[in-house]
């Protein structure tokens, strides 16, 4: 099967505080106060491919989250929760199937599917495995990968090619079902300049762009001080999705960050391509769910 081009995807996720439960009670996605994004691009003739994540409908079922983003005039979705829950990779074949059923009853394309792996944590590699069966069985071109914690060197440069050899090892089969990698800016990656030192050492293996890139979370390389133009040098032709979500800082320069409505902060974040909004609240209060 050949490998589709890479998607270029963006992805928004509204954040607006902790919920005392993990994953709340399930519930129908209440209507936004504002018309969807999407919706207001097209008003506007801007051509624009805009997708939601999961995310942002902690309690709310697959069917019901799929259903309103098809009402709000989204185009596409990312996976990261399923009714609720973050998908697990040995999900059942019945399973998947009805996955996949509720999918295509909606329309809506699956633009990424988000997984919680870290590459130099313990045995990522059949992990990995399966949720690249899993974007293939849901006609999903990308799976997102995180890429963990880092050493201080020289034990860094160990921890960094042991990621290499576990994106190099999954490319075969990643090449035979057409689904490519995204390595998000997040944890000890969140700076761009992570992701790019370990791209570089795919690419000096030889390992191809559209089938290992990076994803770009718009909060992390700013909370690392990195402008969006230093992140787009970095990775550039190497991106494969953007997720674009908004914070506050809290505490001033040294304190910490609060996630808040995308364009209400100080902070102006403009992408192309792919575009994957919520207008609803993401409460699982957890950097590592996102």
């Amino acid at each position: 099967m050949p490998v589709p081009a890479p998607t270029r995807s963006c992805s928004f996720t509204c954040a607006r505080g902790p919920s005392q439960r993990r994953y709340p009670k399930r519930a129908r996605p209440r209507q936004p106060p504002l018309r969807g994004r999407a919706l207001v691009l097209q008003e506007r003739g801007v051509p624009s491919r805009i997708a939601f994540s999961t995310l942002a409908f902690p309690d709310a079922t697959l069917a019901a989250a799929v259903s309103a983003g098809r009402r709000w005039g989204y185009s596409g979705v990312e996976l990261r929760l399923i009714d609720g829950e973050l998908i697990d990779p040995a999900m059942p074949a019945e399973r998947r199937a009805q996955v996949r059923r509720t999918l295509v009853a909606a329309g809506l394309p699956v633009v990424a599917v988000d997984s919680s792996i870290r590459l130099t944590g313990d045995d990522p590699g059949p992990d990995l495995r399966r949720f690249l069966q899993l974007a293939s069985d849901w006609d999903a071109p990308l799976v997102r990968v995180f890429g963990g914690d880092l050493d201080p060197p020289p034990a860094r440069q160990d921890r960094l090619r042991a990621a290499a050899r576990v994106l190099e090892q999954a490319v075969p089969l990643a090449a035979r079902l057409g689904v490519a990698i995204g390595v998000e800016t997040h944890d000890a990656f969140s700076a761009s300049s992570a992701v790019a030192e370990l791209l570089a050492l795919l690419s000096a293996d030889g390992v191809p762009s559209d089938l290992v890139g990076a994803v770009w979370d718009s909060h992390h390389p700013h909370r690392m001080g990195e402008t969006p133009a230093e992140v787009y040098a970095n990775l550039g032709s190497r991106l494969l999705l953007a997720q674009v979500k908004d914070a506050r800082r809290i505490g001033g320069d040294r304190g910490g960050s609060g996630f808040c409505p995308p364009g209400a902060s100080r902070v102006r974040t403009g992408t192309g391509g792919w575009s994957c909004s919520a207008r609803a609240r993401c409460r699982s209060g957890r950097c590592s769910a996102c």
